[in-house]
């Protein structure tokens, strides 16, 4: 699969190859669907940013975790958690990055509810200096994902409409813009903490 976590190097992306390859891997989705998703996923990252750089891996990406979501299929009866802010550069950044480095039987993900292009650089080096490599992109929120979210953890936003099932939580924080690089180092480990608590209530 071509998608974040089956890609390899620097080399080139072909958004036709990723949806045969995720057609593939999604044999249960109709593949024009598949395509469509790919395509409108790309749509919705340009619209933030047409220049930004790996535009379509991105696109691949985000394709990738609204097809998993769709597919019933993939990880049944494992929890999955969104982390949602407004502009998904910082906090939600930071929380979706150490439960996947926590390895934990946890899926989660982050979107914005306007999200910008890039993650804050002092967010991204607060997580290097944690030993978290990845810290992924900001994402708009699709429905797919909300969907599927059996926790919806919100950060300095509203929450969405949710269906029966679905919880949700607050997380009071401080927005890690313009902070300085010691303030988003605390702003880290506080994360941190909760993102611990969080995890041992979901055994």
């Amino acid at each position: 699969m071509l998608g974040r976590r089956g890609r390899s190097g620097d080399e080139p992306v072909s958004l036709d190859a990723a949806v045969a390859s995720l057609a593939q891997a999604h044999a249960a989705i109709d593949p024009g669907t598949v395509q469509t998703l790919v395509h409108h996923s790309r749509d919705l990252l340009a619209s933030i940013d047409p220049a930004v750089e790996g535009l379509d891996q991105r696109a691949i990406d985000l394709a990738a975790a609204r097809l998993d979501a769709l597919d019933a299929s993939v990880a049944p009866g494992v929890p999955r958690v969104l982390f949602l802010s407004t502009r998904n550069d910082g906090m939600s950044i930071i929380a979706e990055a150490l439960v996947q480095a926590s390895g934990r039987r946890v899926l989660a993900t982050s979107a914005g509810v306007r999200p910008v292009a890039s993650v804050l650089r002092s967010v991204s080096d607060a997580l290097a200096e944690a030993g978290v490599a990845d810290d992924g992109f900001p994402k708009p929120l699709t429905p797919e994902v909300l969907s599927r979210a059996d926790l919806v953890v919100t950060m300095l936003c509203d929450a969405p409409p949710l269906h029966d099932g679905q919880r949700t939580e607050a997380w009071d924080l401080e927005d890690p813009a313009g902070l300085a690089s010691g303030a988003v180092r605390a702003l880290r480990d506080r994360i941190a903490t909760r993102v611990d608590a969080l995890l041992a209530t979901l055994r």
